[in-house]
């Protein structure tokens, strides 16, 4: 998530971060047939909005619904899903899109978008190595963004 062009924690080098994100919310529940996660951080209330982000995901049988809040005000907010290298992604739709891997195939459909994008970016599964994925980054058109991750069986 970047808020306002920031990072919730104020890194300064590879292994420097300055103020960081508290977590000041926690939960998590099992219920039948889901499992939900929420939780919140105080890692914007430096920016001049003292924005907090909370995040709630729920996971069902076939999905995944990740909700995101930003309280205070804001000029922009974007949320980011890092997609494995081996995911190939590509836009369906302004708000949707298609992920595709060896054996298997999901979407992604955004409410509360402004702009929905695909951009290249880098996976590091550890020190020194740099592998070539993608991104998507959505751009929140209020105070909130709920996300939808579906997929499907193997293909």
């Amino acid at each position: 998530m970047i808020v306002d062009s920031a990072d919730s924690s104020e890194v300064w080098g590879g292994f420097r971060v300055a103020r960081r994100a508290r977590v000041i919310e926690c939960d998590a529940r099992v219920a039948e047939g889901e499992v939900s996660v929420a939780g919140a951080h105080d890692g914007y209330r430096r920016l001049p909005g003292r924005n907090i982000h909370r995040r709630r995901w729920v996971l069902r049988d076939g999905s995944l619904d990740i909700e995101d809040e930003i309280g205070g005000h804001r000029q922009t907010a974007v949320a980011w899903l890092h997609l494995h290298p081996c995911v190939a992604a590509r836009q369906t739709g302004a708000a949707t899109v298609g992920l595709d891997w060896r054996g298997g195939a999901a979407s992604i459909a955004f409410d509360g978008a402004d702009e929905v994008a695909i951009a290249p970016c880098t996976w590091h599964p550890r020190f020194g190595i740099s592998v070539p994925n993608a991104a998507v980054s959505a751009s929140f058109s209020g105070p909130r963004l709920r996300t939808r991750v579906a997929w499907t069986g193997e293909r």
